[in-house]
């Protein structure tokens, strides 16, 4: 077999095993919508990870993709963050004690999308852009329990020898993608792409004039929506969704259009923040554009292919402002600017012995008329920690009783056994001695 000529990527992500002939135990099934493309257009990739088996087992960090055109075949590696890895926690930081890696269940299925490539910030598969001649490809996915040995067999292999070499491999499904010959006027943007890159690199690197040039030059282009929208946000909202107008007349359906329309809704939503903060306020205008937000993240959220874009519409559409909280807010900043906010006062209502343990439970007084919201962390915590001990972060008007309960573990009559709620500046502590029982202790 011949090798395609251009160098092998190789990531070194994630923590590599030093089981050697251990199989993953995982069935892998690589998934795009996209069948066909124009060279250096990205594909959406999912992985689907099955397990089998009737026991846990763990998605791995590293992965390597083959995939062969004809005769002639290579390597690229990444990592499938975007779905298999998890952030730490404040207190596996604080503890040095994180391990990334993420579970799946006996019998379960777990579906990532797959970023390949530097510097890439979507869930795309990028198949080196510029380097990709027509011709239809093959691609595979390939991993290990021992992720080093594995990256050390693709190099300058063959897929042949990495499964000769490690008969414990796991490889997914194939998936099969044609790459098409660019026809008019995607051929004179491929053309004008080209000649702006030198022929090499990557297009994310491409300055803000040259995505804004392709955009002016040619409107009605895949490349446009593929490459085209980096670097828009110097772009009006307007020119925006005359942008993702024109997109979804395409066929077949840009890739990027989501990320579009992730933008267009970001707008709206830093329309509303604009509109709430700004002197004198104006919070119609500012509830419109964030009822607007929230309508296209739902629209995005329920209606994309890409799992990790589905996953940021949900969190965005949690974090926008419905209408009735923008002007809640407004009463609020209002309060605040005027000096008649008063802050939330964390009451202790009461403490129970439960053999080692101390329970104390917590109300809350909020003498605003308005709503205030605390998230749990340094305004809203509890110590010791764990810092969120299911306290609320939705303070309603007026005084809410027994709100949360949290038990402390510690020897009867122990100075140290207390707890303390800090809430808005303010802190309240449950010892055991001086403090009211709870009915039925």
């Amino acid at each position: 077999m011949r090798k395609i000529t251009f160098t092998c990527l190789l990531f070194a992500l994630g923590l590599a095993s030093a089981v050697s002939g251990q199989s993953l135990g995982l069935v892998l099934r690589l998934e795009s919508d996209v069948r066909q493309k124009l060279p250096g257009v990205p594909v959406p990739l999912r992985v689907a990870a099955v397990n089998n088996t009737t026991t846990e087992k763990w998605l791995p960090f590293t992965v390597f993709i083959h995939v062969a055109r004809g005769e002639e075949e290579t390597f690229l590696g990444g990592t499938s963050s975007m779905g298999w890895g998890r952030i730490a926690t404040d207190e596996e930081l604080d503890q040095l004690a994180f391990d990334g890696r993420l579970p799946i269940a006996a019998g379960a299925t777990v579906i990532a999308d797959l970023e390949v490539g530097p510097g890439s910030n979507t869930p795309t598969f990028l198949l080196y852009p510029f380097l990709w001649p027509s011709g239809r490809y093959t691609i595979r996915m390939l991993a290990a329990v021992d992720e080093a040995r594995l990256a050390d067999a693709v190099r300058e292999a063959t897929l042949q020898s990495v499964l000769e070499a490690m008969p414990e491999v796991t490889v997914s499904t194939p998936l099969t993608i044609d790459v098409l010959e660019p026809q008019g006027t995607d051929a004179e943007a491929w053309q004008y792409l080209m000649e702006a890159s030198g022929g090499e690199g990557w297009l994310s690197r491409f300055a803000p004039v040259f995505a804004k040039e392709l955009r002016r030059r040619f409107p009605a282009s895949q490349y446009t929506f593929s490459f085209g929208l980096a670097h828009l946000d110097d772009e009006s909202l307007p020119d925006l969704e005359s942008l993702a107008a024109r997109a979804r007349d395409l066929a077949p359906r840009p890739v990027m259009l989501d990320w579009l329309d992730m933008t267009i809704a970001g707008k709206h939503s830093s329309e509303c923040n604009k509109y709430l903060l700004r002197v004198p306020r104006n919070v119609a205008a500012a509830a419109e554009e964030c009822e607007a937000a929230r309508a296209l993240f739902a629209q995005i959220a329920g209606a994309t292919t890409s799992s990790a874009i589905r996953v940021a519409a949900a969190e965005d559409l949690e974090r926008t402002l419905t209408a009735a909280e923008v002007r809640n807010w407004a009463l609020h900043l209002d309060a605040v600017d005027a000096g008649t906010y008063q802050k939330i006062r964390p009451l202790l209502r009461c403490v129970k012995e439960t053999g080692r343990s101390l329970e104390a439970t917590f109300s809350y007084t909020n003498a605003n008329v308005f709503t205030v919201y605390i998230g749990a962390g340094r305004r809203n915590l509890f110590t010791p920690g764990p810092k969120n001990r299911g306290q609320p972060v939705v303070f309603l008007p007026g005084t809410h009783e027994g709100v949360v309960t949290v038990a402390v573990e510690g020897k009867k009559n122990d100075p140290q056994r207390t707890i303390a709620w800090t809430l808005d500046g303010i802190t309240v502590s449950a010892p055991l001695d001086g403090a009211p029982r709870c009915k039925g202790n």
